[in-house]
């Protein structure tokens, strides 16, 4: 199969596909328009080792809540990844930032509010994202869906070794990894994992740089950077995520200055992706709208 097959296949009427080239990278994007003025506009990141149209369902109830959204591939990964350069390699999460504000400069509409959302891996870039003054001035709110601010103990490594592989990034930062999850904690919603399982755009292949930032990052947002946050922030995350494991989000939250317009929720759940699961999908469909539309 090649990166161009089946692009279109699921594109609505109101849904707009494109290539963008933007600093030496081609990205996979696109824009789900509402039917009318939309009343914000959701910028949604993807985690790691998936792609954006994984969204596509619950992007399309947020079009029908008067919420516009447009998505893309991260670099390295996805169609984006397929397209070109080196799979898995996303880099400096600094250099994300600055793609992640070149599509909201590019997709803005005069005096509609802009939102970003991430899950997982995404949800620590646009914590990180949003957790910079340069970036943040130009976004209302931000929802962090399991946010990869600490991993499984199990899945870590020991702190010297951690220490020497940051090291190494400075030598060889796209020195190629796979990281293995057992897809089984992502969902129990047996039509999509099928979907993951078989789709050549997810993938564990990744960089030494990408797996060091998402350690590096993760860890400085939940410590030190979440103290000075100043964004509206929504973290959600299932209690017993096996991948991503909630007391980092609770410990961000707890570190978020106490003036801040802050929520998290935890849902009682074992699995990454609750936006997948039958029980929780609709309530955070409902809950996300909810959120952006009382900040506009």
């Amino acid at each position: 199969m090649s990166v161009e097959d089946n692009l279109s296949d699921t594109t609505f009427d109101n849904e707009i596909v494109e290539w963008v080239e933007h600093n030496k990278t081609t990205f996979y994007t696109r824009l789900y328009k509402t039917e009318n003025q939309p009343k914000a506009i959701l910028f949604i990141i993807h985690g790691f080792g998936e792609h954006s149209d994984r969204y596509q369902d619950m992007a399309r109830a947020l079009v029908q809540k008067g919420i516009q959204v447009f998505a893309f591939d991260l670099k390295g990964f996805g169609k984006t990844g397929r397209k070109g350069g080196q799979l898995g390699h996303l880099g400096l999460f600094a250099n994300t930032f600055q793609t992640i504000d070149f599509f909201i400069n590019r997709q803005k509409i005069d005096n509609i509010p802009n939102f970003v959302y991430g899950h997982s891996m995404g949800g620590s870039i646009v914590l990180n994202f949003c957790a910079d003054k340069l970036f943040s001035k130009n976004i209302k709110g931000v929802i962090a869906s399991a946010p990869a601010l600490a991993l499984n103990p199990k899945d870590s490594y020991p702190g010297i070794v951690k220490k020497i592989l940051i090291g190494l990034v400075y030598v060889f930062p796209t020195f190629p990894m796979t990281i293995s999850l057992d897809d089984n904690n992502l969902t129990s919603n047996k039509e999509e994992l099928q979907k993951y399982r078989t789709s050549i755009y997810n993938f564990g292949k990744t960089s030494l740089q990408t797996a060091s930032q998402l350690l590096i990052e993760g860890e400085a947002c939940r410590k030190t950077k979440c103290k000075e946050f100043a964004t509206p922030v929504l973290v959600i995350h299932a209690k017993n995520d096996p991948i991503t494991i909630s007391s980092g989000s609770q410990h961000f939250y707890d570190n978020l200055p106490a003036n801040l317009d802050k929520k998290i929720v935890i849902f009682e759940s074992k699995y990454h992706e609750l936006h997948f699961e039958d029980e929780f999908k609709d309530k955070l469909v409902e809950m996300y709208s909810e959120w952006i539309l009382e900040r506009i």
